[in-house]
Order: structure tokens, then sequence, then C-alpha cells
């Protein structure tokens, strides 16, 4: 009998799943996708403006803020990188290309 009522007494640490509707993501995988569609823009958005710099600018220097972050900067490297242009830090951490 004690087998009985501690089969049917949920376990401590397990949370009582109920089956999500097909599509439906979880709040975590939802907040997940949004940053990681942010990421992506704002990668595009680097992308594009260093293209412009490289194709169409007449200015001698592009700068960078100096707060941005690190996965940022490495982003900024790669695509002067791509498209042939001198980069680097200077100071506290300004890029200029």
């Amino acid at each position: 009998m004690e087998e009985r009522e501690k089969e049917k007494q949920p376990q401590k640490g397990k949370q009582n799943k109920q089956p999500k509707e097909e599509g439906q993501a979880i709040p975590w995988q939802q907040q997940k996708k949004h940053l990681r569609e942010a990421a992506e823009d704002r990668q595009q958005e680097i992308a594009k403006m260093i293209e412009h710099f490289a194709l169409v600018s007449t200015e001698e220097s592009l700068s960078f803020d100096p707060k941005i972050p690190s996965h940022e900067r490495k982003w900024v490297h790669h695509f002067a990188e791509e498209f042939g242009l001198c980069h680097e830090s200077v100071g506290l951490g300004k890029l200029i290309l």
C-alpha cells in the first residue's frame, strides 16, 4: 500500500509537465530566440556600416563606440578584414578602420 501512495505523490525536483501545443515555445526558448535574432540583426547592421564605409564613403576613418561588447568588436575586425581594410583598437577600446 505504501508503494502505491508513493507513486501517486509527485517526486521532489520533478515538475508535472503539461503537454504543450505543437509549435508553442516555452518562455526561455522564446527569449533565447529573441536574443539570437537581435544579435544577428546587430551583426548585419555592423556589416552594412563597414561595407558602406569601404565601398561608398569618402571618410578617412570609421570609429566605433569604445563600449561595444567584445563579440561586436570581433565582428568589426572580421568584416574589416573581409573588405581589406586596416583596423585596430586604440586607447580604451576605440575601434578605428
